[in-house]
C-alpha cells in the first residue's frame, strides 16, 4: 500500500467527489462557525471559502442552533430540514437546507453538515397542483353546497307532508324517503372528507387535544371517558381528529350501551400502539374487517373506512381486536419516527 501509494489515493477521491457534487455542502463548528464548503454552497450562498470561513452560518441559512431536547427515535440529535426562496445567479430558486450532527466516537455533537439541494423545479410542480387543487375544491364546494340547499328543501317539503297524512303506509313511504334523502346528505359530508385527505401537509397532532374536544360529544350521550396518561404526539395527517370522532360516533350508534371510552397506549418493536376501547356490544368475529369496507354498516357505512384512509395516508394502520360482547378495541399503530411524548 505504501509503495503503489495507494492511502494517498482515498482523500483525493473523496476531495474530486465533494468538489463535483450536484448539492452544496457546508460544515460547520460547534460554535456554527463555517469551517468548509464546496463549489454548489458557495454559489447557492453568495460567498466564497475565503469569505465564508469563520462566518457564523446563521447569517446566510435558515439552519438555526440544534436543538438540545430534538431527539430521533434513537435517542441521538435529530436532523433539520429547512426550505428557503433565494436568488442565485440572478434567478428565483427555491433551495432546501438539511442539517446534520457531526458525532463523535462518544456520541457528541462535534459540529454540522448542512446539505443544500435546489428543488426549484418540484417547488413549482407543487404551486402549479396546489394551484390547481384550489380551483377543483372550489368548484366541489359550490356545487356540494347547491346540493345541500335542494336537501334541505327536500326534507322540509316531507316534514309538511307527513303533518297531512293519517294513512300508515303512506307515513312509512315518507319515513323511508326522509331516510334517503339524509344517506344522500351524509355521503355528500363523506365526499367533502374525503377530498380533503392529504391536501394538508402532515403535522405533529396531540392526541389528549384531540380528545379534549371530543368530550361534549361523549357527554351528550353520557360516556365516561378515561384519558390517556402521557402527553402523546403522532405525526399525522391534519384530518386525524376526525378519525376518533368517527370512533367514538360508532361507539355511541353501534354499541348499544356504551357507558365508558378508554385511550391508552404500548410501545411496541415498531414504535407505538394507540389503543381505544369501550364496553359495548363489540364487533362479531366475521365483520373485524368488513367494518372499514366502503358501504359496509348500518349507517351510510363509511365512517371507519374514512378513518382507515386517513391513517394510512403517512402510514398508520387501523385494526379491530375486541372480543365481541365485552366492547370494541381498535388498535391504531404508529411506526417509531412518527410519534413523540412530552415530558
Amino acid at each position: 500500500m505504501v509503495r503503489y501509494q495507494l492511502l494517498d489515493i482515498t482523500p483525493m477521491a473523496q476531495d474530486q467527489v465533494i468538489a463535483n457534487m450536484r448539492d452544496g455542502m457546508i460544515v460547520i463548528d460547534g460554535q456554527d462557525r463555517i469551517i468548509s464548503l464546496n463549489a454548489p454552497a458557495e454559489r447557492f450562498v453568495g460567498m466564497s471559502i475565503k469569505e465564508a470561513v469563520g462566518v457564523p452560518v446563521g447569517t446566510l441559512l435558515p439552519c438555526t442552533r440544534q436543538d438540545p431536547d430534538a431527539l430521533s427515535s434513537g435517542g441521538l440529535p435529530a436532523a433539520e430540514v429547512h426550505e428557503a426562496e433565494r436568488t442565485v445567479d440572478g434567478k428565483r430558486v427555491f433551495l432546501e437546507f438539511r442539517c446534520s450532527p457531526i458525532l463523535s466516537r462518544d456520541q457528541d455533537v462535534k459540529g454540522r453538515i448542512i446539505m443544500i439541494r435546489d428543488i426549484t423545479d418540484q417547488k413549482i410542480a407543487e404551486i402549479s397542483l396546489s394551484l390547481a387543487r384550489k380551483k377543483i375544491s372550489l368548484l366541489s364546494s359550490i356545487t356540494r353546497h347547491d346540493i345541500l340547499n335542494q336537501v334541505t328543501v327536500l326534507l322540509l317539503n316531507l316534514d309538511t307532508f307527513r303533518d297531512t297524512v293519517k294513512d300508515p303506509e303512506m307515513l312509512e313511504l315518507i319515513r323511508v324517503q326522509e331516510s334517503t334523502v339524509e344517506n344522500i346528505r351524509h355521503q355528500i359530508e363523506f365526499a367533502r372528507d374525503y377530498e380533503n385527505l392529504g391536501g394538508k401537509a402532515p403535522q405533529w397532532m396531540n392526541i389528549q387535544e384531540i380528545f379534549t374536544h371530543l368530550m361534549p360529544v361523549m357527554g351528550t350521550y353520557g360516556i365516561t371517558f378515561v384519558p390517556l396518561d402521557k402527553e402523546l404526539e403522532i405525526f399525522a395527517d391534519q384530518l386525524l381528529e376526525r378519525v376518533f370522532y368517527n370512533l367514538v360516533d360508532n361507539s355511541a350508534r353501534h354499541g348499544e350501551h356504551v357507558t365508558r371510552i378508554s385511550i391508552r397506549c404500548a410501545r411496541t418493536p415498531e414504535g407505538i400502539m394507540i389503543l381505544y376501547e369501550d364496553n359495548g356490544v363489540g364487533v362479531p368475529v366475521g365483520f373485524k374487517e368488513k367494518i372499514f369496507e366502503r358501504g359496509f354498516g348500518k349507517h351510510t357505512g363509511l365512517g371507519l373506512f374514512l378513518a382507515r384512509e386517513i391513517l394510512e395516508i403517512t402510514g398508520l394502520s387501523i385494526t379491530e381486536t375486541g372480543v365481541p360482547g365485552t366492547g370494541v378495541r381498535f388498535e391504531i399503530r404508529v411506526p417509531a419516527s412518527q410519534y413523540r411524548i412530552r415530558p
